[in-house]
């Protein structure tokens, strides 16, 4: 490795040392609160083996995977509220092996990715979230990229994503309601969710100003707990790494239903599919087991859509996709596996080698992912400095895959391809 790329991933350990604590206001005799949040992922990385159409150089890049600056607190009692911005992929070279589009050269994007209230009617039993936020679906899902132990989220949080919502942060607009009983005295704990989003923009109904047929989208989720439960109180967010404090067994299922959308094919693109369907859903299961210091999880999502009677037949004489066999519907595959172990070391640190491998399965008659393949192993080594707040992981990403998947893009008419391509990262992550 020549020095300048060695120079180029020691950078983030320079930036480590900027962490602080966010300022918060209490007023109202403490009624009501306001606390300003940021979160860092910056990544120095080295994608090695490029094999893009043309091929592109080995390169090293320095950028901003996510950046977060937000607002959260009380409004009045029993009424909480969060909002957070993003501006993701600063700096990202077009050409690096890793997921995420770079933004455009003026950097402009800066978009609201969360503003929602909760209100606790019941702490338990009934939590009432309104706003923009995540469906509770997913583990992986839902997880913030902070708590997760490989470098990047699984491609449980990818597809299902994809599968199901219009926006690229994953969030919706509607109304969630949930709750969350835990004993750690007898070692067991429960939780629901039930929500109702708005899922009806350009990405999923492939009209720019919306479907003229509406459904929404319902969503559930329920989870029981063996052993110390996952969190202390109700959270629309999982923990991963309990750091040696908790020894249980969480279990979860979750299903999500939405009714017909516009159809629409578009004959002048590679992939003449644009959107719509008759029923669209995503079912799944995923699991959680922390045994003090070592944290294990898995998820698999069945990714299903259905069509009307006359797709099929249309889609099959654009002649655009050879593979695609036609039926009414499809069901897609996805799923991860992944573990560490979080070593204790002085001044409250620990070190966690990490272990990730995530598969994606495309259905023969997925308009979308024509037979396709997607696998990603990630390995590597996290330094907790500050636990979630602070972390420092050195971690190198094997990918693979095939045609019709995320792990491509295009090729264009051009004969240009793009994909995703085996890297090697130093990342820092920064809360305050």
């Amino acid at each position: 490795m020549n020095t300048s790329l060695r120079i180029l991933l020691a950078v983030p350990i320079l930036i480590a040392g900027i962490s602080a604590a966010g300022p918060k206001l209490s007023f109202d005799d403490g009624k009501k609160s306001l606390e300003i949040m940021q979160a860092y992922q910056i990544w120095g990385v080295a994608t090695l083996d490029p094999k893009s159409v043309p091929v592109p150089d080995p390169r090293a890049d320095l950028y901003f995977r996510r950046a977060r600056l937000g607002l959260k607190g009380q409004a009045y009692p029993k009424l909480d509220y969060l909002v957070w911005f993003a501006y993701d992929n600063l700096g990202k070279d077009p050409n690096t092996g890793t997921l995420g589009t770079p933004q455009i050269v003026p950097n402009t994007t800066f978009q609201v990715w969360d503003a929602y209230m909760t209100y606790h009617l019941d702490s338990t039993w009934a939590n009432v979230s309104l706003g923009l936020f995540r469906p509770q679906v997913g583990s992986e899902f839902i997880s913030s990229f902070t708590a997760v132990p490989s470098l990047e989220k699984a491609l449980t949080h990818y597809y299902v994503r994809d599968h199901l919502l219009t926006r690229p942060s994953g969030r919706e607009t509607g109304i969630n309601a949930g709750g969350f009983l835990a004993d750690s005295v007898k070692k067991w704990a429960v939780g629901y969710n039930f929500g109702i989003f708005d899922a009806n923009q350009e990405k999923t109904t492939a009209v720019a100003a919306g479907s003229l047929k509406w459904s929404p989208l319902l969503t559930g989720r329920v989870s029981a707990t063996v052993g110390d439960p996952e969190n202390k109180e109700y959270k629309l967010s999982t923990d991963l790494n309990s750091f040696g404090k908790r020894t249980g067994l969480t279990l979860s299922a979750y299903a999500t239903w939405q009714g017909e959308s516009d159809e629409k094919l578009d004959t002048t693109q590679a992939n003449p599919y644009i959107g719509g369907f008759k029923r669209n859903s995503v079912y799944g299961s995923s699991l959680l087991l922390n045994w003090r210091y070592l944290e294990l999880d898995g998820e698999f999502d069945f990714l299903y859509r259905e069509f009307t009677d006359a797709f099929p037949a249309l889609y099959a004489a654009t002649k655009k996709n050879a593979a695609y066999v036609p039926f009414t519907s499809f069901q897609d595959k996805v799923w991860h596996i992944r573990a560490g172990y979080s070593i204790p070391i002085p001044a409250g640190q620990f070190l966690e080698p990490s272990l990730l491998y995530s598969a994606f399965i495309g259905d023969k008659s997925s308009p979308i992912n024509t037979d396709g393949t997607d696998n990603v192993l990630d390995g590597g080594l996290n330094w907790y400095i500050q636990k979630n707040s602070l972390k420092v992981s050195l971690h190198y990403v094997v990918q693979d895959g095939e045609a019709k998947s995320q792990f491509t893009q295009g090729p264009d008419k051009k004969g240009a391809l793009k994909q995703r391509n085996d890297y090697l990262a130093l990342g820092v992550l920064i809360g305050i």
